[in-house]
């Protein structure tokens, strides 16, 4: 996995930052006179000399990194930095912004600063290094300038200003603390953390060899190249980036013509250097390129993540090969459960692997549904691909990196924030991990592979089983809602009349609450049911059915409760006696409609068009108000406990939903029944 250098740097910092946090309940005016019986005088002076340590090994930093990753230079203190240091006291007093001296240290990249300290109590200290020889002679340090916005390449809308440091900070550090007890060591850990200097990226000689020099290896022969374009690109959505830091600032691309002759092309450092990028984490990627007949066609691709240190210059230096080659597949293809992330019915499915193709234009993932769990089918990219009972759904990528005529274009789903299946992740060039979001009770399998090109790309890749999801029995979830309505289920602190579990299915069968002696209680208006009363569960979609176990497919059961359990308790059975005049349902197509058209229930099943319709009525009959108590349920989901609910078509996925409608009636003798009606909404599109 790649992590950002930025955040890794600023950890340190970060900690320091805690270890020396500290909190006072004692007012303003009372501060001076605490202070001074505890030690502190507003009147003694201390000077001190502080540690600064600058971030100095990459080495450290790189071993956490995936080793594709282009670093920028270690920023040490040593380097011809302007340094301002400010505070202020728990009493009051200030250290003006003023630069100071940083001598060298001992020790590579540290160095020390002399402190004079007005007063002795606590203080916060912060000490800023920038590259801008103009704040040594003032503390016009934090002065803002406006730039206008003509369009929105800052980030501005147009017409707009925004604001800048008028100066360009590259390091920064704030720590705590107190002189009251003493002279205690006092440490700038510098880091990078909320800069917003603007970077470089360099492509070409390396600053340290310069043996080294940014460029390819060209055989003229599998393939013909006319040009390259170089750029960054968001390591998300694959978009190219337009810089940030400068209204004026045009896109971070280059685009350099290249002779089609065999051997080593220098990329020009001149042409190519990317200035101005906002700090982050990018990929950078050279598209290669065949004009023919006027129209240019990719041919190759090659990218690798790089780090935009504030103010720091990231060179890119290394000689690309095997543009005309295959992109070799990933491997250590995995699936893991992304921990608590049921909601609505779905969860997400975290993917990794590891990147080992360094021509590749991005990955994609065929998500496949296995519509049988007995089969058990293998790992195998073959078993998948060719199970009987697999159906693929469908082909997550980039259609825009299909040429439009080609077959597969069509076929491709985006994957990007707010299209289906996007959990997170991405799948563009350099990236390691995906996560999908699925629907709960059906079964999944997914195969990867890397893309250079529509025709080319790497051998298929199945997942490696894991703890979360074995070989046999694939990516699932199961989602187990027991509705008890109107009792009450407490189960340890979760208490309500509808209780959901999420499970894996990994072969075995799930089952139910089983006891009501163990586990769980039921009670109607703070009476607690005998648990000799409680017959079991029984299925939501025909109110009649035992059920005691789940496979891989979601299950909803209502609580099956003994009549009469005691003399002064209302008490429910379930009639199955209750026919479709039960329940009343109108379609609206707009919010102006307020009279509707009636639905009617055919053979247990009503069919609505969300395309002609807004939204559905659903309603127990009550003609004689006989009836209270009221519960409709959705899809195993408690919908509401009155007698009428309004269900937005748009909220429904086309298919088939389960609609459960449901009031109690007593009898006379001081018995209640509970009556239900249960039947298939079947919503179109």
């Amino acid at each position: 996995m790649k992590k950002s250098w930025i955040t890794c740097v600023s950890l340190v910092a970060a900690a320091a930052v805690l270890m020396f946090a500290s909190c006072s309940n004692i007012s303003e005016g009372d501060s001076a006179s605490y202070y001074s019986k505890n030690g502190a005088s507003a009147k003694a002076e201390k000077t001190l000399v502080a540690t600064v340590n600058g971030i100095t090994s990459i080495e450290a930093v790189q071993s956490q990194v995936a080793s594709r990753t282009v670093l920028p230079e270690p920023q040490a203190i040593d380097t011809g930095l302007v340094y301002v240091l400010e505070g202020k006291s728990s009493i009051g007093g200030k250290i003006d912004a003023k630069s100071v001296t940083v001598n060298a240290g001992s020790e590579t990249g540290t160095g020390t600063v002399t402190i004079s300290f007005p007063d002795t109590s606590i203080w916060e200290l912060t000490l800023t290094a920038y590259k801008d020889s103009a704040v040594a002679s003032a503390a016009t340090h934090v002065q803002e300038k406006e730039y206008s916005a003509p369009n929105t390449a800052n980030g501005a809308a147009a017409g707009s200003t925004v604001k800048k440091y008028a100066y360009n900070p590259v390091l920064t550090a704030t720590t705590e603390v107190s002189l009251v007890a003493g002279s205690p060591k006092i440490t700038f850990n510098m880091n990078v953390k909320g800069l917003e200097t603007p970077g470089t990226v360099a492509i070409g000689a390396n600053p340290s060899d310069d043996s080294k020099k940014a460029g390819f290896v060209y055989t003229g022969k599998s393939v013909k190249i006319t040009h390259y374009e170089i750029a960054l690109y968001d390591r998300i959505s694959g978009a190219a980036i337009l810089n940030k830091a400068e209204p004026s600032v045009a896109a971070t691309t280059g685009k350099v013509e290249v002779t089609p002759t065999a051997g080593n092309v220098d990329f020009s450092a001149d042409s190519t250097s990317l200035a101005n990028v906002a700090p982050g984490e990018y990929v950078l990627g050279v598209a290669f390129y065949n004009n023919y007949n006027e129209v240019d066609y990719q041919v190759g691709f090659w990218s690798d993540y790089v780090v935009v240190a504030p103010g720091q210059t990231t060179t890119f230096s290394e000689l690309i090969t095997g543009i005309d080659e295959k992109p070799k597949a990933p491997e250590n293809f995995t699936a893991e459960l992304v921990a608590n992330s049921e909601v609505n019915g779905t969860f997400l499915a975290k993917l990794t692997w590891e990147d080992k193709a360094t021509n590749e234009n991005n990955y994609e993932i065929d998500l496949y549904e296995v519509n049988d769990d007995a089969a058990k089918t293998a790992l195998t990219v073959e078993t998948i691909k060719t199970a009987a009972n697999a159906t693929k759904l469908a082909t997550l990528g980039f259609s825009s990196h299909y040429d439009a005529d080609t077959v597969e274009s069509d076929k491709i789903v985006d994957f990007k924030d707010g299209s289906l299946y996007y959990g997170g992740g991405s799948l563009f060039a350099s990236s390691e991990e995906a996560t999908l979001k699925l629907d709960t009770g059906k079964l999944y399998e997914v195969v990867i592979r890397a893309v250079k090109s529509a025709n080319d790309k790497s051998d298929d890749v199945a997942r490696t089983a894991t703890a979360d999801f074995t070989a046999a029995n694939h990516i699932n979830r199961v989602r187990i809602s027991y509705i008890t309505a109107p009792y009450t289920i407490k189960v340890g602190s979760k208490e309500g009349q509808q209780y959901v579990t999420y499970h894996t299915f990994k072969g075995d069968e799930i089952a139910l609450l089983a006891d009501a002696k163990n586990g769980f209680t039921l009670s109607y208006k703070g009476t607690d049911v005998p648990a000799e009363n409680f017959k079991g569960w029984i299925s939501a979609a025909d109110g009649e059915s035992s059920v005691s176990a789940a496979t891989y497919k979601n299950v909803n059961v209502l609580a099956d409760i003994a009549v009469d359990f005691a003399a002064t308790l209302k008490t429910y059975s379930y009639s199955t006696d209750v026919t479709s005049d039960f329940v009343a349902l109108k379609s609206f197509t707009n919010s102006a409609d307020s009279t509707g058209t009636d639905v009617n229930v055919t053979g247990n099943v009503a069919t609505v068009n969300a395309k002609a319709n807004e939204r559905l009525s659903v309603s127990a009959v009550d003609a004689d108000s006989e009836y209270s108590g009221y519960v409709i349920a959705v899809d195993g989901y408690l919908y509401t406990q009155e007698q009428a609910c309004t269900l937005y078509l748009s909220r429904l996925a086309t298919g088939t939903h389960n609609i459960l409608v449901a009031g109690e009636k007593a009898d006379g003798s001081g018995k209640t029944t509970l009556y239900s009606y249960s039947f298939t909404l079947k919503v179109e599109r």
